[in-house]
C-alpha cells in the first residue's frame, strides 16, 4: 500500500505535464491494490464556503499566499512535515484556514499536500469541498480500513484529503495517544515528501486537540477578529504549551462568524 501511495504522489507531479497514467484515472487501482481515489470537487459550493477557487477575490488569494510563504519557510528551515491548525473556540475559521492553506500550497506544486480532517467531533472538510464520502479518518483509526482506501485525490495535482465522517465520530476513549502516534507515523511513511496539514479540534472543546498536537511538528492557532476573547486566547495558548506553536492567524478580518450549533448545541 505504501508503494501505491508514493507512486500516486509521483503521478500527481507528472500531471503538471499532462501525463496521467491509468492507475489514477481509474481511481487508483493497480495490481489489485487501491491507492487514492480521484474525485471532483464542487467549485460552486467551495465559492459559497469561501474556499480558494478561480472566482475567489484576489485579496483573499493574496492573504493565503502570504501565509503559505511563511509556513513553507518554516517547513524548509526546520525540516517540518506535519502541521496542525486549531483555534480556541468553534467558528473561528480553523477549517477554512486549513483547506485554503492546503489549496494554496498545492497550487505552486512544490510539495504534495495531504489534508486530514481530524476534528473528530464535527468533521467539515468534505462539506466545504462539496464532497460526499463513504469512508474517512474514523474508518482508518477504529474500523481497520486501510489508510490508502480513505485518501482522496483532489483536482490540483498533489493535493490529497483524508475526510472525516459524522457517521464515524470517534469517542474520547478511541483517541489513545499510541493509536494517533502510529497513525501519524504511517502517514509520514506513505507521504514522505508531503506537507501534512491536520484540521484539529478547537482547543477549548474537550481534550481531543492535544492527542494530535503532541505528535505534530508544529501548530498554528487561528483566532477570529472581534470574536475571540482575550481569555480564550490565553487559555488556548496555555493548553498548547509544550507544543511547537509557530504563529497565530487572524481570521474574519472583514466579517463576523457564527459559532452556533457547532457541536449540536
Amino acid at each position: 500500500m505504501t508503494d501505491t501511495i508514493v507512486r500516486a504522489l509521483d503521478i500527481a507531479r507528472q500531471d503538471e505535464d499532462g501525463d496521467s497514467p491509468d492507475m489514477v484515472a481509474r481511481g487508483g487501482e493497480q495490481g489489485g491494490q487501491k491507492g487514492p481515489r480521484r474525485v471532483q470537487w464542487n467549485e460552486t459550493v467551495m465559492e459559497r464556503n469561501r474556499l480558494i477557487t478561480g472566482a475567489a477575490p484576489q485579496q483573499m488569494i493574496d492573504c493565503y499566499s502570504l501565509l503559505r510563504t511563511r509556513v513553507l519557510h518554516r517547513v524548509r528551515q526546520d525540516g517540518m512535515s506535519t502541521l496542525g491548525i486549531t483555534s480556541p473556540s468553534p467558528g473561528d475559521g480553523k477549517s477554512l484556514t486549513s483547506a485554503n492553506l492546503a489549496i494554496s500550497i498545492a497550487q505552486i506544486r512544490t510539495f504534495p499536500v495531504l489534508l486530514v480532517d481530524s476534528d473528530v467531533r464535527r468533521p467539515s472538510l468534505a462539506r466545504l469541498f462539496g464532497l460526499k464520502v463513504n469512508a474517512g479518518l474514523g474508518d482508518a483509526l477504529v474500523k481497520d480500513a486501510a489508510i490508502g482506501d480513505v485518501v482522496l485525490q483532489l483536482p490540483p495535482p498533489g493535493l490529497f484529503l483524508i475526510p472525516g465522517r459524522t457517521e464515524t465520530r470517534l469517542r474520547p476513549e478511541e483517541l489513545s495517544a499510541d493509536r494517533i502516534q502510529k497513525f501519524i507515523s504511517s502517514l509520514k511513511r506513505m507521504f514522505p515528501k508531503a506537507v501534512v496539514i491536520f484540521d484539529l479540534p478547537p482547543a477549548l472543546v474537550g481534550g481531543d486537540v492535544m492527542v494530535f498536537a503532541a505528535n505534530l511538528d508544529a501548530t498554528l492557532l487561528v483566532v477570529a477578529n472581534h470574536r475571540t476573547l482575550e481569555t480564550e486566547l490565553q487559555q488556548a495558548t496555555a493548553l498548547l504549551e509544550g507544543t511547537n506553536v509557530i504563529g497565530t492567524v487572524l481570521n474574519f478580518a472583514d466579517r463576523g462568524a457564527s459559532r452556533k450549533d457547532y457541536y449540536g448545541g
